[in-house]
């Protein structure tokens, strides 16, 4: 049997820990809201956050198994060298034991980020490299029909 104090006081740590949880997966203010005021008072209060609370912990691990498979594909695309992977798992790791479920979800998303910033400038010099070999191309073209003594003759013999 649980007394009401004891009740008072799980509500208190449940709502801490779920207000955690929501601001880890960015929920909007209106979600937040909508769930706080639709939750009721009392005991039923208390189960309705301690349901929503295993939910935002599976929304988190779930979010923590997509952020880790993203990472693997960007590592992929980068073709980033083993030590340097396992470098980057020892961090999440020590993440996880420091702060739990919501840090490891933080540095993996600040993980993913700073990859997806390599990725881009990557693109952005890969596409400027196609570029230069496209005006390569074209300045050759150019010589080539410069270098053409053919494209003078016909003009000279219309000039007659």
């Amino acid at each position: 049997r649980i007394s009401l104090d004891d009740a008072a006081f799980e509500l208190r740590r449940v709502d801490s820990d779920l207000r955690k949880y929501h601001e880890a997966l960015g929920l909007t203010e209106e979600a937040r809201m909508s769930f706080w005021s639709g939750r009721g008072f009392g005991l039923p209060a208390l189960a309705a956050s301690r349901k929503e609370l295993q939910q935002q912990q599976h929304a988190v691990k779930l979010r923590i198994t997509s952020a880790q498979l993203h990472m693997m594909d960007q590592w992929m695309e980068l073709e980033v060298k083993g030590a340097d992977q396992d470098r980057v798992l020892q961090a999440q790791n020590l993440a996880q034991e420091r702060g739990g479920p919501i840090e490891e979800l933080r540095a993996l998303t600040l993980e993913t980020a700073r990859l997806e910033a390599k990725i881009e400038g990557r693109r952005e010099i890969m596409k400027r490299w196609q570029q230069c070999r496209e005006l390569e191309s074209q300045i050759q073209d150019f010589e080539r029909e410069a270098s053409d003594s053919a494209r003078l003759k016909g003009s000279s013999v219309t000039l007659l």
